[in-house]
C-alpha cells in the first residue's frame, strides 16, 4: 500500500513537468511562429516597395519624354 501512495504522488509531478514542457514548447512554437509571419509581412512590404519605385520611376521618365515631346513640337 505505502508504495503505491508514493507512485500516486509521483504522477501528478510527472504530469505538472509534462504539462510545463508542452506549455514551453507551444509558446516557443507560437513565438517562431510569429517571427515568420514577421518576416513574410517584412518581405511582401519589401517587395511592394520595390514595385512602387518601378511604377514611380516609369512615371517619371513617361513624364519627362511627354514634357520634351511637347517642347520640341511647341518650339
Amino acid at each position: 500500500m505505502p508504495a503505491e501512495k508514493v507512485a500516486d504522488k509521483k504522477k501528478p509531478v510527472t504530469r505538472t513537468k509534462s504539462k510545463a514542457s508542452i506549455q514551453k514548447m507551444l509558446n516557443e512554437a507560437e513565438r517562431a511562429s510569429k517571427k515568420e509571419r514577421e518576416e513574410k509581412l517584412k518581405l511582401q512590404q519589401q517587395a511592394e516597395a520595390e514595385e512602387m519605385a518601378l511604377i514611380m520611376a516609369k512615371i517619371d521618365v513617361t513624364s519627362k519624354s511627354a514634357t520634351s515631346a511637347f517642347r520640341k513640337r511647341k518650339g
